[in-house]
């Protein structure tokens, strides 16, 4: 059987053609599947048995806010989390005992206590912080850290009575 030159001309384009198609739909699946499918701020409980009991807290939170969707509260919040491969803190609110989960960019300003620029990898658990707006994509704008608390960084000479809710440092007493 001979192929005439014709032939093997359609046979290639044929090849090339679906190679084509292969490789747009790769290329198309390698997206960020973040963008657009995540809300900023949701009320984050990893004690929940099903996605339907976060679903069902979550309502009951948005029923019970009355903020405005774009300003964040200046509550207080406690980094449990900062997971910086998906960009997103996991926070306690002070005030609730709730935990939210916020989403950041490269263009969300992390702030120290004084106002100044920081690094993100300085918003440690345990830290305490003011979130600022929510951008347009519903990422928080700005974190700060809170000049309302007290920090001691370097304790030595410390322990913690859970039992008693008291901890000494350097031979003082504090309750909680």
């Amino acid at each position: 059987m001979k192929i005439s030159f014709f032939g093997r001309h359609k046979i290639k384009a044929r090849i090339l053609t679906i190679c084509a198609i292969a490789l747009t739909l790769t290329l198309a699946s390698c997206g960020d599947d973040r963008a657009g499918t995540y809300v900023t701020g949701t009320y984050y409980n990893p004690n929940a048995e099903t996605d339907s009991d976060a679903a069902q807290a979550e309502e009951a939170d948005m029923d019970s806010d009355s903020t405005d969707s774009t300003t964040l509260s200046s509550e207080l919040f406690m980094i449990i989390s900062n997971d910086m491969q998906s960009e997103c803190l996991v926070l306690k609110q002070l005030a609730s005992g709730k935990q939210y989960m916020y989403y950041y960019a490269t263009s969300t300003k992390f702030l120290d206590k004084y106002g100044n620029r920081a690094t993100v990898s300085y918003f440690e658990p345990g830290r305490i912080v003011i979130l600022g707006e929510k951008d347009s994509q519903g990422r928080v704008a700005s974190v700060q850290i809170s000049d309302e608390v007290w920090e001691y960084p370097d304790v030595t000479r410390y322990s913690v009575d859970e039992d008693r809710g008291v901890f000494t440092i350097a031979g003082t007493n504090y309750s909680y």
